[in-house]
Order: structure tokens, then sequence, then C-alpha cells
């Protein structure tokens, strides 16, 4: 719907002025997201308090055909939130309210629109948080962050977002309020609709309200750096350590993405190819000397990190794309995200470089070593359609091969845009039956459209 037809009175009139923003600075606030795919502005931006406001919103939407994009923090990385559809770009944040807090259940109700940071920091004086946030929860929203299914550093140990969702309050296309899950811990009563929701990125319905579990704040930290001139060394350490000990976090960066962040740093933090290794709990002494034997037996050099200027040694490596990107303006990433058995993780990783090399494309790989989640750069140069192009056939390429060998097209960042394609190669038997489940909680396809399916 173009902006000519887009009935702003009648929208004014059902919602009121307060909570919709046809400023064009706003407008361009929420026309992408982090990723590289395309801009698109929406008619208008809504801003609900509240979950009467979200049922207004997507009746008045289904009632004139308008689609609608919900908006948490902008964080995405596969264009989740970019409303390529125009219409209305659904900006959850002001429902951001901390409902209420079952201290003795061990769960808080929340409204969708408050950051895991905040939300962790809030939870602070209770000594619990949910642990199984990613690294951009400084600026992700937890309903951005539901609706994603988003891991991170810590699935390792503790899982992804979902694993730790009890109860979701939701409006779908039809302007229903549903109700899914429930505040017990266990429960078998039905179909799981709440894990159909979760990880549905705002195509099935708007999440409102969502009652997280919680977990004891671990009583200490310890990171890192495992250092070896040799990679295949490295995956051998990783699978001892996996064995023997139990890291939180275990994560590996190849060569070139080590010297790319020592680049931004300006300091050599990574000697070379590395893993990044963090223990919660306890009994950190004594896990961290049972990794420095470990170490020595393959002749890696293990680095304890001690707040080095006050930095955390993920936001050390979380800082690399956004500087990167400063300082070389005229280049783009393509950020690929693949899932995959961890036994076939050094087979990818060589049939990585050697597509990259093949097709004249400088690559960076890293992922979380734990649970296979990995993450291959492409570069190009910006403005250059072929270098584009050369950097896109390069991610297919890897996609596919992870997919033919038992992995998944995407483990964190989500389908959005970019992986739609790829769904099908992944779920060809089922993509009727997704498109079944739309049909039922979208009948009109006003939310999210043009994702996932």
């Amino acid at each position: 719907m173009g902006k000519k037809n887009f009935p702003i009175r009648a929208l004014i009139k059902r919602i009121g002025e307060r909570k919709i923003s046809f400023d064009k600075t706003v407008l361009r606030q929420h026309f992408r997201d982090r990723s590289f795919h395309k801009e698109h502005v929406p008619d208008a931006v809504v801003f609900p308090k509240d979950l009467n406001d979200v049922v207004n919103i997507i009746l008045f939407a289904k009632e004139w055909k308008i689609p609608v994009t919900p908006w948490g923090g902008g964080s995405g990385l596969e264009g989740n939130s970019i409303p390529i559809r125009g219409g209305i770009s659904l900006d959850m944040t002001r429902m951001n309210k901390i409902i209420h807090v079952y201290q003795k259940d061990f769960q808080v109700r929340v409204q969708p629109g408050i950051s895991g940071e905040v939300l962790n920091r809030k939870l602070e004086k209770y000594n619990v948080c949910v642990p199984a946030f990613p690294g951009s929860a400084d600026i992700a929203t937890v309903g951005g962050m539901v609706a994603t299914n988003a891991g991170g550093m810590y699935t390792l140990q503790y899982g992804v977002v979902g694993d730790w969702v009890l109860e979701l309050t939701v409006v779908d296309g039809n302007g229903k309020v549903i109700k899914v899950g429930s505040r017990s811990f266990k429960s078998v009563a039905g179909y799981d609709l709440k894990h159909l929701f979760i990880g549905s990125e705002g195509t099935l319905g708007v999440i409102c309200e969502i009652v997280f579990r919680v977990g004891h704040i671990p009583d200490g930290k310890r990171t890192g750096i495992i250092s070896s001139s040799s990679e295949r060394k490295l995956f051998e350490l990783a699978d001892t350590i996996l064995a023997k000990l139990s890291p939180a976090a275990l994560e590996f960066l190849d060569e070139e993405y080590g010297r790319l962040i020592n680049t931004v740093q300006g300091r050599k933090v990574f000697p070379g190819p590395s893993l990044i290794v963090e223990f919660h709990g306890s009994k950190l002494e004594s896990e961290e000397k049972n990794l420095v034997q470990l170490c020595k037996k393959v002749g890696a050099l293990y680095h304890p990190w001690k707040n080095r200027n006050s930095q955390s040694i993920w936001q050390v490596r979380k800082s690399v794309r956004m500087s990167l990107q400063e300082s070389f303006p005229q280049k783009g990433i393509m950020l690929g995200d693949v899932g995959m058995p961890r036994s076939f993780i050094p087979v990818f990783i060589k049939k990585m470089k050697a597509i990259g090399k093949k097709m004249g494309v400088k690559t960076a790989i890293f992922g979380h070593l734990g649970d296979g989640n990995f993450h291959a750069w492409s570069f190009y140069d910006l403005g250059n359609e072929k270098s584009f192009d050369r950097a896109k056939r390069c991610n297919e390429k890897l996609v596919s091969f992870v997919i033919a060998n038992g992995g998944t097209c995407t483990a964190e960042h989500g389908v959005g845009i970019g992986k739609r394609e790829f769904l099908k190669l992944e779920h060809g038997d089922t993509m009727d039956e997704f498109h079944k489940v739309k049909k039922l909680f979208d009948p009109m396809g006003i939310l999210n459209p043009g994702k996932v399916i």
C-alpha cells in the first residue's frame, strides 16, 4: 500500500495521534535493521502501549489490508523487521514493563519491548537472570529475541532464549488474543503451540507478554583465549574440553577474523586461530588449572583475560563488524549464519575457505564451537554489483553445502528475507504445511509479509 492510499485519518481516529508517527526521521529509523538487505520505509510507525492497543492495530490492519511488521531493537541480521511491503512498523518499545516477578517460582512476566540487558539488570536484586540472552542483549528486545529464538555464546550451557520461555500472550492476524504455554515448568497438555510462535519472526502473531523462567546469577566467571598455529589441534582440543570440562562458552575464531579484531583494536589480541573459553560457577580455579594442562598436552597456549581495559572479551569480539564498517565504509559484509553437527565443523571451515579462494572472495569465520552454530563472512565492495554477486554466490554455495550435510540454513539470525530460498531446500517436503499454519493464524497475510515463507 503506497502512501497515497494509506488511511492516515482513519488510523489516527482508531489508535490516537500520540501513538503514531509519520515523521520522516522516525520512519527512516524503522526502514532497515543491521543486515545488508535493502531498506524499505514504512507508511507509519505505531507505538502501542498495551495489549488492547495491539489488538486494535491488528483489527484495523486486517480491515484495511495493511501490512504490519513488528519492530523491537532493530538489531536483526536477516532483514527480519524491515517493512518490505510498507504499511505499519509496529514499534513495541513502549511496552517495556516488568509486570510481575514470581520470586518463589523463579519466573518473571514481562512486556516484549524491554531489552535483555535492562531486564537482567533489574533482576539482579533477586540474584537471578535469564542467562541465554545473546551478545546483542544491550540492544535487542526480549520480544524480538523470542520471535527469532535468539541464541549466543552461552547456548552451550544455557540453551537458546526459547528454552527459557514458559508462557506467551500473542495477538494473531485475526486480532485474537492467544495464550500459549503455561507457568508450569512441565506440561504435556495438547499441542505445543508455544514453540510454534517462538522463532516465527512475527509472521504468525505479535508477542505481547512473556513469562520467562529465571536462574541464579553465576557465582563467578573466568574467560581466556587459547591459541595455536594449527586449527586441527584447536578442534581436537575443543573435543577434549567438551568431554572433560564444563565450559559455559567455547568459541572458535579463524586467523582472518582474529586479524580483523587486531586491526580495529590496534593491538594483537589474537595471535592466530584461537578459541575463547569461559567458565561459570564456583570451581573456576580448578577448571582453569585443568584447562591449562589440556593445552600443554597439545602445545596450545592459554592466555587468561583479566578485564583488559575493563572490556570483556565478548565486547572486543562483537565490536569488530561495526568498527570495520566505520573504518572501511566502502566495504560490505555478507553475514552467513549456519548450524551443523559439531563433528562436521572442520569440514565446513575447509570448504568455506576453498569456496572463497576459488571465487576470489575474502572470508572470515567464527562461531560457537559448543553448539555448531557458525558465522561465515564474505566481503564485497559496496556499489560493485559483480563483487556483491560473487559474495552472494559464495554464501549460497556454503549454505547449500551445509544443508546437504545435515545442517541448517540458520541457527541464530532467523530466516527473515535472506534465508527464504534455503528454507525450501531444507524443508521442501513440509513447505505446504508451513503455508497452512500461516493461513490459519494470519489469513489476510498482513503479519510481517515477505518473511520466512
